[in-house]
């Protein structure tokens, strides 16, 4: 049952409200109300529940909503331990129970896939899915200078805006990540700058080797500012760089500094501060092994990884295989993934640096006799890429890891049933209490 108002005259702008039982929860977590044809669709709900909504965007079909008020709550609504929870943009599920979260991603997933791509995958093969705290290895925060009070603000955005949320605690990082936000130490360096507007944003990282900061910057860094950053270094343990925008990357504050390294599958990958990471990593840890097993590689089998970033997957199965090669777009990246060769000790993966969104047969590289691939691209998915690999008689299986499944379905849907098999899938539960989520897939020749 869904009730339309509008408030009383007076306002300076009219605002459409609307009053629904929510029926269900999509892909991403957000309540589903439909009346007279329309889906509505809400953050903050769960089925059942009789709330009140303020209409941000109205279509034909479906419409969105703020939610103003929850009028009847469903006795599964749990009350949120953050205290943070509503103002930072993260984490935005702990109202849910982590059986209700997974559960409404799995029928998403489903429902993406008989709608995009025309075939039911069924029931994952696993679902993977950690703590809901204390996981997180990384975090940004961003800035803003406060212009009122002289002070620079150091947080997490707002939800739906630019704003900052300041913040001195983040459950969901790691214990020893959790200890240094909450010293608030550089947030006091920060603030000592001598002009803290030139300040961008920070990256705080947890490596194997210890916790390691990049703090980007407008301009090079002055020599008083580098001091106080070798202080800050010296009083936290905390390794610094900075990064100006001049194309040098991040450069340590001091010579010598430890490059940050983390071990997936008893392999070593460097990395250098803000460099994409995967955030968890005991739930990268098993989706990697979960991928080795579907692979299945031999040492008579080639290996491609598209997208590959730093190695996360080449390493791996070129432990278990004759050849692989990761092919990425970002040099920093394929720097590193060529220097863990010597970190490594492993020396049949090779690295290429190549635009996976446009037509790379022509490359060098793709001429491979490749058996076995993996691709795991961006939110925009990897069109191109796999195209190229179902064009490749050579290739008899490969997985696709996905962030974004609506993506993944559209990329695969011209496979399924033309030659191809969707063989089995799982979820990994990458960030809990958030409505993202990872997935992998196994596609088969028939």
């Amino acid at each position: 049952m869904v009730r339309f108002y509008k408030p009383k005259r007076g306002t300076h702008k009219t605002r459409s409200f609307v009053e629904a039982r929510i029926e269900s929860l999509d892909i991403r977590c957000r309540g589903v109300a439909h009346q007279g044809g329309k889906v509505w669709f809400t953050d903050g709900v769960l089925p059942g529940e009789e709330v009140t909504g303020e209409v941000l965007d109205e279509k034909a079909s479906y419409g969105e909503l703020r939610l103003q008020s929850v009028r009847v709550p469903s006795p599964e609504r749990l009350e949120p331990q953050c205290p943070f929870f509503g103002k930072c943009g993260g984490c935005s599920l702990q109202f849910m129970k982590e059986e209700t979260q997974l559960d409404a991603k799995k029928k998403g997933i489903r429902q993406v896939f008989s709608k995009n791509a025309g075939i039911d995958p069924g029931e994952p093969e696993l679902v993977v899915s950690p703590v809901s705290s204390g996981y997180r290895r990384c975090i940004r925060l961003s800035t803003l200078f406060d212009t009122r009070h002289k002070v620079l603000l150091v947080g997490l955005r707002a939800r739906g805006s630019h704003d900052i949320v300041p913040v001195d605690d983040c459950m969901v990082l790691t214990d020893t990540l959790r200890a240094e936000v909450k010293s608030g130490r550089i947030t006091k360096v920060l603030n000592a700058f001598t002009d803290p507007k030139v300040i961008g944003h920070i990256e705080f990282s947890e490596a194997d080797n210890g916790i390691f900061l990049l703090v980007r910057i407008k301009n090079p860094l002055p020599e008083k500012e580098r001091d106080l950053l070798q202080s800050y270094e010296k009083e936290s343990g905390v390794t610094v760089y900075t990064d100006s925008g001049d194309g040098q990357g991040a450069v340590p504050v001091r010579e010598g500094a430890a490059v940050p390294f983390y071990t997936v599958r008893g392999v070593r990958i460097t990395y250098l501060p803000g460099d994409f990471i995967q955030v968890n990593g005991k739930v990268n840890e098993e989706m990697v092994g979960t991928v080795e097993k579907w692979l299945a590689p031999t040492k008579e089998d080639e290996v491609l990884d598209l997208f590959a970033g730093a190695g996360n997957f080449t390493y791996p199965l070129a432990a278990l295989s004759k050849r692989a090669v990761g092919a990425e777009i970002v040099s920093d990246m394929v720097k590193h993934g060529r220097a863990n060769a010597g970190y490594s000790g492993i020396a049949n993966a090779e690295f290429v640096r190549v635009d996976l969104s446009k037509a790379f047969s022509s490359e060098s590289f793709s001429t491979g006799s490749y058996s076995l691939a993996v691709l795991d691209p961006g939110r925009s998915g990897a069109d191109v890429a796999v195209k190229y690999i179902a064009g490749k008689k050579s290739v008899k299986r490969f997985v696709y890891v996905s962030c974004n499944p609506v993506m993944a379905a559209r990329d695969l849907a011209g496979l399924l049933g033309h030659g191809w098999t969707l063989s089995k899938w799982g979820i990994f539960n990458m960030f809990p209490e958030t409505e993202h989520v990872e997935t992998a897939f196994l596609i088969e020749r028939a």
